[in-house]
């Protein structure tokens, strides 16, 4: 038996016993409504729980503040007044980008709960801990997003005064990107005076505090909050705090008296736009009056600084070849054949949602195969883009394989061997290798460093192989006509028949954080198959056979396309789906989400392959 949340094995000493957890509330059952069933964190002010509603399919985070936590009765005092700021203060903000609260209750006399959205996805000091730091881009959106959910603060009266990218979570939404939402308004100053009186002292976190904040200044005001966002900006560019430090008295010192670094003093290689660095700067000035205003002066300057961006990508021509290419690799495909964006038309499916959301269909790039190629092959039997986005490959009459590099990188390679028709292609893009499958159910193997070599054949297989799907530990799953989920071992090349029969299967998709095997059926059937336990879940249903399916690297958001092209972007977790798109003149034959979780469609032509950005684009509203 394994744990249903992260599946490690069960201890050979069998689970430990709940009531000797380390976390008090573990198991428990708050107002017969809510059970707290994970441990999250912990603060300044309090113990993070998840709280699954009984009644309803949905979590909660359950913030439980204990004022006897630090055992000294001074301290209760202090602790029960930053609670009832923290839910007076976010129980009137409505921005999209502060988590949401629900309801406050007290279980004891001493101890108290807020009930808040559960965000699913990491904080932005994990992301920032993954990555280093975060493409220009990308940070420009997380901080106008941070800024836009502080600016409605302030207009309240409220200052957070510990703002930090350990207190903002990011959240992936499906095919549009990360949504930033501020957490832990737990020890928020009031500007109208209330409560002013009672945070003197320094509050906050040394990497981001602000020169006012370190010197205890009790007349701080929402520009604290600019020079805070200013760190975590500089941290989300740079990949480290303004003045990186371990000693808390040597950074607090550096935030009053050293002058505020340039992005360009750490990223000595990179082209940074110098109105980056003058916003920088003026958000990090030692002097409050020195600083924007106002978060509504920041947010305009990421407008201009983003559609600066745009511009500067719009200029960018994917038809022109890299200048590393060699001239043998120049000949073997003729990249003038490529055809830039704006000669496609930019079709866009949707009206505006309700919620100011557009769905989009756009093509990327376009490809052409070299004429002799595109002469013999007549026609293709299988197409695949990898998982990332970064190669796709089609199968054609001839039983040859042509591999094609989607990121402009000239890579075009025939893949020869096969000896009867190919039904089904995968690129295991991380391996270096493309498998395929034949009429006779024989699984093909090649690697994308040695093309000119002849297909491995790893093993025939009972019945006719139509998806194929990879599985990280020296495995590929094959999906059969007969229903089977065959697991093809590569080092033995041996075979285990995971499920015996069922109705066709069209499409696979490994879940590799779940250890899930995604599968879609001739129908439209889906279900998600656990390969620990063999347990299948019920997805909902496609209108018609589904021929591609990707998941994203944590097993949450999939995506799905049928052979009627509709597009549909779902939760695994819920087995629901969030929207859908049909996107029929983009002739779809598969999905990827790349490596910034953004979808992607191939798409085929004739002998054209095209790429296609699919996204639900989030309207961008302005401050006044």
């Amino acid at each position: 038996m394994e744990c249903p949340e992260c599946s490690s094995p069960r201890p050979q000493q069998g689970w430990p016993a709940i009531e000797n957890s380390p976390y008090p509330y573990l198991g428990k059952i708050l107002d017969g409504r809510y059970l707290l069933n994970q441990f999250l964190g912990d603060g300044a002010t309090g113990y993070v729980y998840r709280a699954q509603a009984v009644q309803i399919a949905r979590f909660f985070a359950a913030k439980i503040v204990d004022t006897r936590r630090y055992g000294k009765p001074e301290f209760e005092q202090e602790l029960m007044r930053r609670f009832k700021l923290e839910v007076e203060a976010m129980s009137r903000l409505r921005n999209p980008h502060v988590v949401n609260v629900y309801e406050a209750m007290q279980l004891e006399n001493n101890v108290f709960v807020l009930l808040m959205d559960f965000v699913d996805g990491r904080t932005l000091q994990e992301l920032l801990d993954r990555v280093g730091r975060i493409k220009l881009n990308r940070a420009l959106e997380i901080v106008r997003q941070i800024a836009n959910g502080l600016y409605e603060a302030h207009a309240l009266g409220f200052i957070h005064r510990d703002l930090k990218p350990d207190n903002v979570m990011i959240e992936r939404l499906p095919a549009s990107g990360f949504f930033a939402r501020i957490l832990d308004f737990g020890i928020v100053h009031m500007m109208d005076g209330v409560g002013a009186g009672d945070t003197q002292g320094f509050r906050g976190t040394p990497l981001y505090a602000s020169p006012e904040q370190c010197m205890g200044d009790p007349g701080i005001d929402h520009r604290s909050d600019i020079y805070s966002l200013g760190c975590v900006f500089f941290h989300c560019v740079t990949g480290q705090p303004p003045f990186p430090g371990t000693e808390s008295l040597a950074v607090m010192d550096a935030h009053v008296n050293d002058p505020p670094p340039k992005v360009t003093d750490v990223l000595t290689k990179s082209r940074i736009p110098d109105a980056l660095d003058d916003l920088l700067q003026r958000m990090l000035a030692k002097d409050p009056n020195d600083r924007p205003k106002d978060l509504s002066e920041i947010i305009q300057a990421i407008d201009k600084l983003q559609m600066q961006q745009n511009a500067l990508d719009e200029q960018t021509n994917p038809a022109t070849p890299p200048q590393f290419m060699q001239e043998s690799e120049l000949k073997s495909f003729d990249l003038s054949r490529r055809i830039e964006t704006a000669d496609f038309p930019a079709p866009t499916l949707g009206e505006a949602s309700s919620s100011g959301s557009t769905q989009i269909v756009r093509p990327l790039v376009e490809f052409h195969l070299p004429d002799d190629v595109a002469e013999r092959a007549g026609a293709f039997t299988a197409t695949t883009l990898n998982p990332r986005g970064e190669f796709s490959a089609v199968a054609d009459k001839n039983n040859e394989v042509h591999v094609i590099g989607m990121r402009n990188d000239g890579y075009f390679k025939t893949l020869k061997g096969a000896q009867s028709l190919i039904t089904t292609l995968f690129i295991d893009e991380p391996t270096r290798q493309v498998f395929a499958a034949e009429l006779d159910g024989t699984l093909l193997r090649w690697s994308m460093d040695e093309p000119k070599k002849t297909a491995d054949r790893v093993v025939k297989l009972p019945h006719r192989v139509y998806a194929i799907a990879s599985d990280p530990r020296s495995k590929v799953l094959c999906g059969t006509e007969r229903g089977e989920i065959i697991s093809v071992d590569l080092k033995t090349k041996k075979f285990d028949i995971l499920v015996p029969y069922g109705p066709p299967v069209s499409a696979l998709s490994m879940s590799v954080s779940e250890n899930k095997v995604f599968c879609g059926y001739w129908g439209g059937d889906m279900d998600l198959l656990s390969l620990s336990d063999k347990r299948k879940q019920k997805i909902e249903s496609m209108p018609s056979n589904p021929i591609s399916m990707v998941v994203s690297d944590d097993g949450y958001i999939a995506a799905v396309l049928d052979e009627e092209h509709h597009v549909r972007i779902l939760s695994l977790a819920l087995g629901s789906s969030f929207f859908e798109i049909t996107a029929d003149m983009a002739a779809l034959k598969s999905l990827a989400f790349d490596k910034d979780s953004q979808l992607l469609g191939m798409g085929v032509q004739d002998m054209v392959i095209q790429l296609w950005d699919i996204r639900n684009q989030p309207a961008m509203k302005h401050l006044e």
